[in-house]
């Protein structure tokens, strides 16, 4: 196997998705914002610079042929990029600070969540097609993290005490707590979770 690097000079290469026979490596310079796209070889076959709309990527989602990802912050942007054609769409949402993506039978579920600040509950949805708002929902606890497996969605919540609790909530009917239960405390005090989703077990019942 070869090995192949890509040496990024001065810039942060703070998120990589690769998919497609690609890698796309968003990377960052005193705060301007580039999505590189690179082939197998790591050549590189365009950039796309994304700075005008935020300074950083919160969590990308790829399905199909589109990447979608979050840009942190108050302006509340969300995009996709075309992984065949690199086409660039972007997006301003009705809320700030747009976090966790998931995509499921034509819609787009985004949270609304300030990680700083741990404050937002808001879950917004979109059509897939054209990105364009539905309606929103308010979860009854903050999303830390959030994963979706069938028909559930899994909230990790994070107080600021940091202690956490896990809801187990029904993201097809309102986004309805099925089942609520606190993590350890003893297990947990003095550990931040830190991560982009939850591992979720199937066989963990509702």
């Amino acid at each position: 196997m070869k090995r192949r690097e890509v040496k990024e000079q001065k810039r942060l290469s703070f998120m990589v998705a690769a998919s497609h026979h690609k890698v796309f490596n968003f990377v960052a310079v005193d705060h301007d914002v580039t999505c590189d796209i690179y082939d197998q070889n790591l050549k590189l076959l365009k950039s796309i610079p994304l700075a005008k709309y935020g300074s950083n990527i919160l969590k990308y989602c790829l399905y199909k042929d589109k990447l979608y990802f979050s840009f942190s912050g108050e302006n509340g942007f969300i995009a996709r990029i075309n992984m065949k054609t690199y086409k660039l769409a972007v997006m301003r949402t009705p809320y700030s600070y747009p976090d966790n993506i998931f995509v499921r039978n034509g819609k787009l579920y985004v949270t609304f969540y300030d990680v700083v600040l741990c404050q937002g509950n808001t879950v917004g949805v979109f059509d897939e097609k054209n990105m364009k708002f539905e309606k929103s929902y308010q979860l009854r606890y903050s999303p830390d993290m959030i994963d979706y497996h069938e028909k559930n969605a899994y909230v990790l919540t994070r107080d600021k005490k940091d202690r956490y609790s896990i809801s187990i909530v029904d993201y097809q009917n309102g986004f309805k707590v099925k089942k609520h239960f606190s993590l350890p405390y003893t297990k947990t005090k003095g550990y931040l979770i830190y991560y982009s989703t939850l591992f979720i077990n199937p066989k963990l019942k509702s």
